[in-house]
């Protein structure tokens, strides 16, 4: 190869072009630009055509994720449903017996109050009937005070006491007898 003026054409090269004419020159040149371009858009289009492949598939994946958390959301909404149905139906129940709670506690605090009249009732008669006995045994002893006046007149009763009784042949506080038994007994 011999260098010309022109940096890397060879003589033969430079005798085609000569030979061809410019204008056969231009059109190889043309064709050749154009196959270059051809060749560029196809490879452009492969890189495209496998960018999209590659899309299309990612596209695929992403979809069949999106349903698949498609479908656990409907689960999870569907769970969410039962859980407040039961939710509801717990709450019910809780303020049913919160309201027969507050009825029972009600009818207690009543039963209560009735047994504290009751008892207040109790108390009052047993002091009545205390009472009673007490009028009746007075009543009794004089009565036989008067009896005995009756049967022994000129005796002298004045000792007589109903607190007392007889014991070894004298008249004792019945109150002495009582602490002294349980002095006894302890």
């Amino acid at each position: 190869m011999v260098i010309t003026n022109e940096f890397g054409q060879s003589p033969v090269d430079k005798a085609i072009a000569e030979e061809a004419g410019d204008v056969t020159v231009d059109q190889f040149l043309q064709e050749l630009v154009i196959r270059l371009r051809i060749a560029s858009l196809g490879r452009s289009q492969e890189i495209r055509h496998r960018k999209s492949s590659r899309l299309s598939e990612e596209s695929n994946k992403l979809n069949e994720e999106l349903k698949s958390k498609k479908s656990v959301i409907a689960e999870l909404e569907a769970r969410l449903v039962e859980k407040e149905k039961e939710l509801t139906s717990v709450k019910d129940k809780y303020d049913k017996e919160a309201d027969m709670l507050k009825k029972k506690s009600a009818e207690l605090s009543s039963m209560q109050e009735q047994m504290i009249e009751a008892t207040m009732k109790m108390k009052e008669l047993e002091k009545g009937k205390q009472t009673e006995i007490l009028d009746a045994f007075v009543e009794g002893f004089e009565r036989a005070i008067l009896q005995v006046k009756f049967l022994l007149p000129g005796q002298d009763l004045s000792q007589m006491d109903p607190r007392k009784i007889v014991r070894d042949g004298s008249l004792v506080d019945d109150e002495e007898i009582v602490e002294d038994g349980l002095n006894h007994q302890v």
